[in-house]
């Protein structure tokens, strides 16, 4: 009796690591999408006609660009969910607001040791400041959450269509390549696109920063902000507005070229002070 109650257990404990094995060896979507199962009229055929392997050929990297893109969009949004206190840290959006509060300030780039001219002109320049965004009224600072998942999507791309699923082995094969071809293709866009996102959220995080080093320097004019309050208004009948502030950006930054009304750096100062 208890052999039989061995034998019992030990079938049934094979029976349960089986059955686990089955379901931890499901295929992924990769494999699903690479290698789609037969529609139910499929019969194997030696050769592909020409009209049926482009159409094949098209759906299957269409696919792989849809699955390539998600997953390589994941691995980043995973990524980024691990870094978001840092990045927290290292962007800081809410120091680079006015006084004002509500004014985002423009996008500043900066060229330096510029070189152009010819044989007989030569044009040597130190700095050559350029305005790429301008200024906006914001009730709130930008986050770098406005820059790291723009363009990305990491939602996976529907089952292909019965029409399209390949018949036989040399389909199958046309398939595989060509979905392979196009998953490769974007895993790479979806890192273009994440590298653009972070040159451009770079970019403008110091470019704003730079707006308010030029302007405590003299070299640019503040922006020009005018704000009206109502404790109430009756916008219509049956409407009315309680405690409402209006803002208006009466006028952007600009450069000023005139050096006389620059800022000499407190260095300088101190220098000349000691020269007297």
């Amino acid at each position: 009796m208890k052999m039989t109650l061995k034998r019992v257990s030990f079938f049934v404990t094979l029976l349960i690591s089986s059955t686990g094995y089955a379901q931890s060896e499901k295929p992924s979507l990769y494999d699903r999408l690479r290698s789609p199962s037969p529609s139910p009229e499929a019969s194997a055929i030696s050769a592909i006609v020409p009209l049926r392997g482009d159409m094949l050929r098209d759906a299957a990297m269409a696919l792989g660009v849809r699955a390539g893109m998600a997953a390589k969009s994941r691995k980043y949004f995973s990524d980024i969910e691990l870094r978001k206190i840092e990045l927290d840290r290292q962007y800081r959006f809410s120091f680079v607001l006015t006084d004002s509060g509500v004014f985002v300030p423009p996008v500043i780039v900066e060229a330096r040791d510029s070189l152009a001219g010819n044989a007989e002109t030569l044009r040597i320049t130190k700095a050559i400041y350029q305005i790429v965004r301008r200024g906006k009224l914001q009730p709130y600072p930008p986050s770098w959450r406005d820059y790291l998942f723009v363009g990305l999507n990491a939602s996976d791309p529907d089952e292909p269509s019965e029409a399209v699923r390949p018949k036989g082995d040399n389909e199958m094969l046309l398939w595989r390549a060509s979905f392979d071809k196009g998953y490769s293709s974007g895993e790479s866009t979806a890192d273009s696109i994440y590298e653009q996102n972070v040159a451009r959220l770079d970019r403008d995080y110091l470019g704003m920063y730079r707006y308010t080093s030029l302007k405590d320097k003299g070299l640019m004019t503040a922006e020009v902000i005018t704000a009206s309050h109502a404790a109430a208004k009756e916008n219509s009948p049956s409407d009315m507005s309680v405690d409402e502030t209006t803002y208006r950006l009466s006028r952007q930054p600009e450069f000023k070229a005139d050096a006389s009304a620059w800022k000499k750096p407190a260095s300088a100062k101190n220098t000349e002070t000691g020269k007297q």
